[in-house]
C-alpha cells in the first residue's frame, strides 16, 4: 500500500516541477515578472519615481537575495534604486501630500531626504517649492532654512560617523532602516548634559 502511495505522488511532484514549461521555479518566474514591471516603469517618459521607488521596496522585500540582480537586468543602477528606496522611505510620514511631493519632484526630495523629520518638514517643503534644487542645497549647508529653523550640515570621517551614531542612538535617537531618526533632539540631550557639567 505504501509501494503504491509513494508512485502515485511522484508523478504530481514532477508535473508540479514542470508546470513552468521551461524547467524555471514560480520564484523564478516572479523575479522575471518583477523585472518587467521594473523596466516598464523606468522606461516611461518622466516615470512616477514613487510608484517605481514602491515597485523597487516589493522586488525588495520579497526577492531581496536577488535585488541587484533584478535592478541590474531592469537596467537600473544600483546608486539610482537605493537612492529611489531612500526616498521612499523618508517621505513615506508624508504621503498624504503625495501629490506636492511630486510637484517638487525627485532631484530636489533626494536633497532634502538626509535632513528631513517631522519638526522641520512643513518649512523645508515649502522651501523646495520656491527653490531650485542648487539653492535649496545651499540653504541646508548652513543658510537659515525658516525664522525658527537653522540646517547644520556636519562632514563627518567613518570613525567619527560611527561614534556619533552611538551616542545619538544611546541618547534617544533611533533606527529606520539605514537612517537615524529624532538625531535633533538627541543632539540637544548630549549639548544639555554638556552644559550641565560646566554650569
Amino acid at each position: 500500500m505504501a509501494a503504491k502511495e509513494r508512485s502515485a505522488k511522484r508523478p504530481r511532484g514532477e508535473a508540479k516541477r514542470d508546470q513552468s514549461g521551461d524547467g524555471t521555479s514560480p520564484e523564478a518566474g516572479n523575479i522575471a515578472f518583477q523585472v518587467e514591471k521594473i523596466s516598464k516603469m523606468a522606461a516611461r517618459r518622466g516615470p512616477d519615481f514613487f510608484e517605481l521607488a514602491g515597485a523597487l521596496a516589493i522586488a525588495k522585500e520579497t526577492h531581496s537575495k536577488a535585488f541587484e540582480d533584478i535592478i541590474s537586468q531592469a537596467k537600473i543602477s544600483r546608486r539610482r534604486a537605493f537612492y529611489l528606496l531612500e526616498v521612499r522611505e523618508r517621505f513615506q510620514p508624508y504621503m498624504r501630500d503625495a501629490a506636492r511631493l511630486r510637484a517638487i519632484g525627485w532631484t530636489k526630495l533626494k536633497v532634502l531626504a538626509p535632513v528631513i523629520n517631522t519638526e522641520n518638514a512643513d518649512d523645508l517643503l515649502a522651501t523646495a517649492e520656491t527653490a531650485s534644487a542648487q539653492k535649496l542645497s545651499q540653504i541646508l549647508r548652513g543658510a537659515v532654512v525658516s525664522s525658527k529653523s537653522r540646517c547644520v550640515l556636519l562632514y563627518l570621517t567613518p570613525e567619527q560617523h560611527d561614534l556619533y551614531e552611538r551616542m545619538i542612538l544611546a541618547h534617544g535617537g533611533k533606527r529606520r532602516g539605514r537612517q537615524l531618526i529624532d538625531q535633533e533632539r538627541a543632539l540637544m540631550a548630549i549639548i544639555d548634559q554638556v552644559s550641565a557639567r560646566h554650569d
